[in-house]
């Protein structure tokens, strides 16, 4: 379901138009078709990732998502396990959907100081609105609201000056 034919996979962020803060990482372009994503408006490219895995990104990136209120939220995870399945359209831990993999990325605990090139995806969470912020701008953090924590490096990316 997610990839396409190139050197990196460029991912982009859609936010929900109705103002339910629910926010949505796709491979899909900006131009990406509205009845598959009612209500959401594209607003850029985030972070890039590689289409199969090589040395620099051996780790394949899982989707899940579940309805939380009036917003869906998104978790994106090199650690399958954690969500208790890899397989596509199986409901796992907390009633997340796996979506499948989005494209390969390097698990932080797997970044060696010498690897250059790469760079983090950060990530939040709100215990308030059950949802999850992940962003290369480590300065998003300090314009979110809604009880967001900073949780760390989700993982390392491909640079998008490839694409």
């Amino acid at each position: 379901q997610f990839g396409q034919h190139s050197p990196v996979i460029p991912v982009y962020l859609h936010k929900d138009d109705k103002g339910s803060r629910a926010l949505l990482l796709t491979t899909d372009a900006p131009a990406f078709d509205p009845t598959t994503y009612t209500g959401f408006r594209n607003v850029g490219l985030r972070f890039c990732v590689s289409p199969v895995g090589t040395p620099a990104t051996p780790d394949p990136l899982y989707v899940y998502r579940k309805r939380v209120g009036d917003a869906i939220d998104h978790v994106y995870t090199t650690k399958p396990d954690e969500m208790g399945t890899k397989v596509t359209g199986q409901v796992g831990r907390r009633e997340y959907v796996c979506m499948g993999v989005m494209g390969f990325v390097r698990r932080p605990d797997c970044v060696m100081r010498s690897q250059g090139g790469l760079g983090e995806i950060y990530l939040w969470y709100s215990k308030q609105a059950k949802l999850h912020v992940y962003s290369r701008d480590k300065t998003v953090g300090d314009r979110l609201t809604g009880g967001y924590e900073f949780k760390g490096v989700m993982a390392y990316t491909v640079p998008c000056q490839m694409f």
